[in-house]
């Protein structure tokens, strides 16, 4: 059980999960990147995945994340995975609000409960992944699709660039500017 808070980060390029929330806990996320383009060997997981629960002694844990104005990107056809359990012991819930996750075409993201104002994923959001740069391509489709919520909480992106002079700052942990 953990609590983490990730801000203006760039996670990226691991072998395995690039965030691995397990056991429970509670998370926030806001204008991070999280892009799992590892291209050394195969890579089976996705770059997300959350659970509540111990799979040797099936006792589950409560669970709560939040991502806000946030990327989830890589190299596989579906980059999210949640494994939760639900009881009367336990809460157990997540909401991914104004962010852009690659997902399986047949994942489904209807709950508006879990996925408020989540933008439609495109390629080409980053200028290069191979060598770890994750600001925004001019053509990305995460530019101007974030909350005025989240980039008031984080007015500076990771280069010190204003978010709060635009009224929909971008989404990630880069600002995008020519």
């Amino acid at each position: 059980f953990s609590n983490t808070l990730v801000y203006n980060s760039v996670i990226a390029n691991c072998r395995e999960e690039a965030a691995l929330l397990w056991l429970g806990g509670n998370h926030e996320f806001y204008h991070t990147t999280i892009g799992n383009f590892y291209d050394f060997d195969k890579r089976e997981s996705p770059a997300v995945a959350f659970n509540n629960y111990n799979r040797t002694t099936n006792k589950t844990y409560d669970f709560n994340a939040i991502f806000g104005n946030c990327i989830i990107d890589g190299n596989l056809d579906n980059e999210f995975y949640p494994d939760l359990r639900t009881n009367s012991e336990v809460v157990a819930g997540f909401l991914f609000d104004h962010c852009m996750i690659k997902l399986a075409k047949d994942f489904d993201v209807s709950n508006q409960n879990i996925f408020k104002d989540l933008v439609p994923y495109q390629d080409s959001l980053f200028l290069n992944t191979y060598i770890g740069n994750f600001h925004l391509d001019s053509a990305s489709a995460a530019i101007n699709k974030g909350s005025t919520i989240y980039s008031n909480l984080i007015p500076f992106d990771q280069d010190k660039i204003d978010r709060t002079t635009d009224t929909k700052p971008d989404l990630g942990a880069y600002e995008y500017t020519e």
